[in-house]
């Protein structure tokens, strides 16, 4: 059945009966919306936006947990460890430096974790603030799980020398009182 001329007339009117003023609008609601929400994030009461603060005066920011401040300065204070207090620790160095089987990026972040457990003092403060009293452990764990990723990617061979480090590791963490990762148990 043909559609007369008025019918087509009347289907394109319909299709041009929007407004221009819905989308600007639209637009000019979320770009408020926007500004009021950066601007709520950016407030600190007593202070403009505008002017940049005067030495002395706080940011707004968080407040670093208590005890934090004590923890970094009693480690900075810390000697680096005896001969015979830092043989776990070299040991595992050994093993990470005779293991050709380890990604040289992986290598070298576990030999830092363990020369950072061997030398406290030169511990990076960021680590100190995020895990507190805890950071050896968190060392150890770290360079457990280094490994363990890297036993996977390697198709978890049987005679890979990244088990030996793995299993120290893991004894290290049962030492600290911590779990040790399932990877490296059944050895």
């Amino acid at each position: 059945m043909p559609t007369s001329s008025r019918s087509r007339r009347n289907k394109r009117r319909r299709k041009n009966t929007r407004s221009p003023w819905i989308g600007r609008g639209l637009i000019l609601t979320l770009v408020v919306g926007l500004i009021v929400i950066l601007w709520m994030s950016l407030y600190v009461p007593g202070r403009s936006l505008f002017t940049m603060p005067t030495p002395g005066t706080p940011l707004a920011g968080g407040t670093p947990y208590p005890g934090v401040a004590a923890t970094v300065t009693a480690v900075r204070r810390l000697p680096t460890l005896s001969a015979e207090q830092a043989r776990p620790y070299n040991e595992i160095s050994a093993l990470v430096r005779q293991c050709g089987e380890f990604h040289p990026n992986r290598q070298r972040a576990i030999l830092q974790h363990m020369a950072w457990l061997t030398h406290p003092s030169d511990v990076p403060v960021e680590l100190i603030s995020i895990y507190g009293d805890q950071w050896p452990t968190r060392l150890v764990f770290g360079a457990a799980y280094l490994t363990a990723v890297e036993w996977k990617e390697s198709g978890r061979k049987q005679g890979s020398c990244l088990i030996p480090v793995g299993t120290r590791l893991n004894a290290l963490l049962v030492e600290m009182g911590e779990e040790p990762l399932s990877d490296f148990r059944e050895f």
